[in-house]
């Protein structure tokens, strides 16, 4: 008979209290990956359109039938800026603690502050100049 032994688990995610370097580096790699996924699609629309060509009508049929809200088009594209602009601020971080810069802990929450500082400037602009 096999014999259950009482084991300790290990940690969860949920169990540790979050911090801005991991929230950081989850959403680095989150956005990456929607970014990546986001450019193959548009590279794949530009590669059929190749074989394809655009027929005018079936566009206006398409566009006609989907009838997107301007506001639901707009967001998708403020939220794609966010997430490349987010990807761009921390990358340039990353290039910078590469080069061995700016490596203490209380740098690098400073640095994740002013990312997040600057993110949020260019979030107001660009929402204002979108929306507007």
């Amino acid at each position: 008979m096999l014999k259950i032994r009482s084991r300790p688990l290990s940690p969860h995610l949920t169990i540790y209290k979050p911090q801005i370097t991991s929230v950081f580096s989850i959403w680095h790699r989150i956005t990456g990956i929607l970014l990546t996924l986001i450019m193959n699609y548009i590279l794949i629309l530009l590669k059929l359109s190749i074989y394809f060509p655009f027929d005018m009508e079936f566009n206006l049929f398409l566009n006609h039938q989907l009838n997107f809200p301007d506001w639901i088009i707009n967001t998708l594209i403020l939220n794609l800026l966010i997430f490349f602009l987010f990807h761009f601020l921390n990358g340039i971080r990353h290039i910078i603690w590469d080069l061995g810069f700016i490596l203490s802990i209380k740098m690098i929450y400073r640095t994740a502050r002013l990312t997040s500082f600057f993110l949020f400037l260019i979030l107001i602009n660009l929402t204002l100049k979108i929306f507007n």
